[in-house]
């Protein structure tokens, strides 16, 4: 059982949650499951979560946070085409070490994520980011990019890093998918997009 404390309901409901999925699966989630986990009335969790959705809204908030934390670590990189490379490899790393948490941040257990303002934000803010980077290497590159086409790539790169991260946690056979050799030519194509 998840240890409850008075007053801090909400986070004891979203750790349950998160524990019940990465034990047990997605498909285990429940309103009444989180509420049994931290032995509260199954009632109780409804005083924050109106459903279950909302609750895996919470949950994948958590894991943009994680996500969030590892990319603010290279905020002082002045080398946008490392930067970008070095955001790219910790995005990988994290859906592989996140699993649950990469497959509910982006997957499809919340029907409308544009009905959830923090979501799309945190959503929105990696695009955000790949946007700026993208922007800041043309401006030092002295070459013209507007925000649309700094968005078009920011886009394209997050399609390769989203889709090979998903080959990677979805692989149970080709040995070869994640190698390390594998995940710095991904990145030099990534790298390759900047110009």
């Amino acid at each position: 059982m998840t240890n409850y404390h008075h007053g801090n309901l909400k986070n004891s409901i979203i750790e349950a949650g998160i524990n019940i999925i990465f034990d047990e699966g997605i498909e285990k989630l429940s309103i009444r499951a989180t509420a049994k986990l931290i032995g509260v009335s199954h009632t109780a969790p409804y005083r924050h979560f109106k459903n279950k959705e909302e609750l895996i809204v919470a949950i994948a908030l958590k894991g943009f946070e994680k996500l969030e934390g590892k990319i603010k670590s290279l905020k002082n990189y002045s080398n946008t085409k490392d930067l970008m490379v070095k955001t790219g490899k910790i995005f990988i790393e994290f859906a592989c070490d996140n699993r649950n948490y990469y497959r509910i941040m982006f997957g499809n257990y919340i029907n409308n994520k544009t009905d959830y303002h923090d979501f799309f934000e945190a959503y929105d803010k990696l695009f955000k980011r790949l946007t700026e980077i993208i922007l800041k290497y043309k401006n030092q590159k002295l070459k013209k990019c507007s925000t649309d086409e700094a968005s078009i790539t920011a886009i394209a790169i997050f399609s390769i890093l989203h889709g090979y991260s998903l080959l990677i946690i979805d692989n149970n056979e080709d040995k070869n998918i994640g190698q390390k050799k594998q995940i710095n030519s991904i990145l030099k194509k990534i790298e390759n997009l900047l110009d």
